[in-house]
């Protein structure tokens, strides 16, 4: 995610009260919901104005109509960044459709489309741009998203796709990059990165420092795998054996505080769920942009 985007979401204030008002960045124009068009994807709001000699904050008495926004509805009584909520749309312009889940991962767990608040225990993860992509680095940390009470997994074997980025630093042996259920493994030994359970389904060899791009499909009785839009194995034999009520990442263990086993030595960026089967153009559209 570029900087401009995630300070637009950062915009997105979500008070309630005017007197505990500080805007998050004096860059933005505030507003505090006066009422939304969901027809029209337009909201009214009384602006934010700032007394310099009192040094306090206060709104306007008449309304400004027409602000606009994408995936976010604003919420009466709250108060935002109009640009945030204008320009949250730039992160799925041109994007297939069916985006349920999105942790970008550039500063914290926060899951910005399905609301999702990931965890973390082990060694605190490091957030920061490498090689001009968002991330976080991880060593010896293990990150957990529930989704059991999201409803984002009512039925994990409806058709799904699962897709992130991923950069290896260092580390020997298994290394696990993620963890979506028992039956589905994405992990790194040495000079490779197997998909499987404990077999090994499939290996592709990676280096070190470099970026690469998974995306994963699953529907009932089959699984397709893609490193950097490029498709590496078609099973349609798989039979899954539970529901996914969690996702976790850079570990194998899904309980927090357990001893992240296998922990990933590296970076993981921009994870994202579709809630249908992605076919060989669109992932090739995402690794590309």
């Amino acid at each position: 995610m570029s900087d401009s985007i995630y300070q637009a979401i950062m915009g997105i204030i979500g008070a309630t009260s005017d007197s505990s008002f500080a805007p998050l960045s004096f860059g933005c124009t505030y507003y505090k919901c006066a009422s939304v068009d969901t027809e029209a994807k337009t909201w009214s709001g009384y602006k934010a104005v700032f007394d310099s000699g009192t040094g306090t904050w206060s709104f306007e008495s008449d309304a400004t109509e027409g602000l606009t926004y994408t995936s976010v509805m604003p919420i009466v009584g709250s108060i935002y960044s109009a640009d945030a909520l204008a320009r949250i749309q730039s992160l799925y312009q041109g994007e297939p459709s069916g985006l349920i889940f999105r942790a970008p991962l550039a500063s914290d767990l926060v899951d910005i489309v399905g609301g999702v608040q990931g965890e973390s225990w082990g060694t605190a993860p490091v957030y920061g741009a490498i090689d001009g992509k968002d991330c976080v680095t991880t060593n010896g940390t293990g990150i957990k998203f529930t989704f059991d009470s999201a409803g984002l997994f009512e039925d994990i074997w409806s058709p799904r796709t699962i897709m992130l980025w991923f950069r290896k630093t260092g580390g020997s042996g298994w290394r696990q990059i993620y963890s979506p259920a028992d039956s589905i493994n994405i992990r790194e030994a040495t000079s490779t990165v197997h998909y499987g359970k404990y077999e090994q389904e499939s290996t592709v060899s990676i280096s070190n420092n470099v970026w690469y791009h998974h995306a994963f499909t699953v529907t009932e009785n089959n699984i397709k795998w893609y490193i950097d839009g490029v498709l590496k194995t078609n099973n349609t034999s798989w039979i899954p054996d539970g529901l996914l009520t969690y996702f976790s990442l850079a570990t194998w263990s899904g309980v927090v505080g357990e001893s992240p086993g296998g922990a990933w030595s590296g970076q993981i960026a921009d994870v994202r769920i579709y809630n249908r089967v992605l076919d060989a153009a669109e992932i090739q559209q995402i690794y590309a942009s």
